[in-house]
């Protein structure tokens, strides 16, 4: 199961966000969320939307899912969880980033 956790400068609704990946042919629910974000300076209260993927392989996120949506959302960053990364979603190894492990780069030279 792959989670993200966006927030978007656009005005927009779970409803919306489902029919924009409606017809990727993958499986997912979409909740709103709202979060506190807290600087040295400020706390505010952001809204945002949690996304949970189904049988997505990671290989098929980008097209399928993250090109649409920061198109579409005005996106530049958001969380990801998978079961092999959480983090940034643009330095997920072997979606958005290069893997810096270097036992799977011997692995891809012996190939």
């Amino acid at each position: 199961m792959i989670k993200l956790y966006i927030s978007s400068p656009v005005l927009t609704s779970p409803l919306d966000i489902t029919r924009k990946l409606a017809m990727s042919n993958i499986e997912f629910q979409v909740y709103e969320n709202y979060s506190s974000i807290c600087t040295k300076k400020q706390s505010a209260i952001e809204k945002g939307y949690y996304i949970k993927f189904f049988d997505l392989q990671q290989r098929e996120f980008k097209n399928k899912v993250w090109n649409k949506l920061a198109k579409d959302l005005k996106l530049r960053c958001a969380h990801v969880i998978s079961d092999d990364y959480k983090g940034c979603i643009l330095n997920w190894p072997g979606v958005f980033t290069t893997s810096k492990c270097t036992l799977s780069k011997k692995r891809k030279r012996t190939n």
